[in-house]
């Protein structure tokens, strides 16, 4: 029996074609290893997988709620109304600018008139040599 053991032995290295037992043990064991990782990882990314679709369907939820409907048309108008200030602010700056313009033109005008009757009558009233005329004078007048 021991010399049909031998034979079947001989038989089994044979069909391994030489090969260590060991070493072939050693293989095997390394496949295991790697294939328990790998079952490891998928399982890992099948759970933040599962993470991640829980969120998404969190977030429609939630993007479903009243706070969120029409946020894009209440952002447009937002946009709009904003938009809208900055140009009614830029344009009342302008029309600010061009009424002060002409109000101090008018001013200058009115003053020059004034003092033109001012210093028609002064000569016509005074009889004096030492003052040759009177006039009002203003800072806007200066600055302008």
């Amino acid at each position: 029996e021991a010399g049909r053991h031998e034979q079947e032995l001989a038989g089994l290295m044979h069909q391994l074609g030489g090969r260590d037992l060991d070493a072939l043990r050693q293989a095997v064991e390394h496949a295991r290893a790697n294939a328990m990782e790998l079952q490891r990882r998928q399982a890992f990314c099948e759970g933040s997988l599962a993470q991640t679709r829980d969120a998404i369907r969190q977030l429609e939820v939630e993007l479903g709620s009243p706070l969120y409907v029409g946020v894009e048309q209440r952002h447009r108008e937002a946009i709009i109304k904003h938009e809208s200030a900055a140009y009614a602010a830029k344009d009342l700056a302008r029309y600010y600018a061009a009424l002060d313009k002409a109000l101090m033109k008018f001013h200058s005008m009115k003053m020059a008139e004034i003092n033109k009757t001012i210093k028609e009558m002064w000569r016509r009233v005074y009889r004096g040599r030492d003052i040759d005329y009177v006039a009002i004078r203003s800072d806007t007048d200066e600055a302008a």
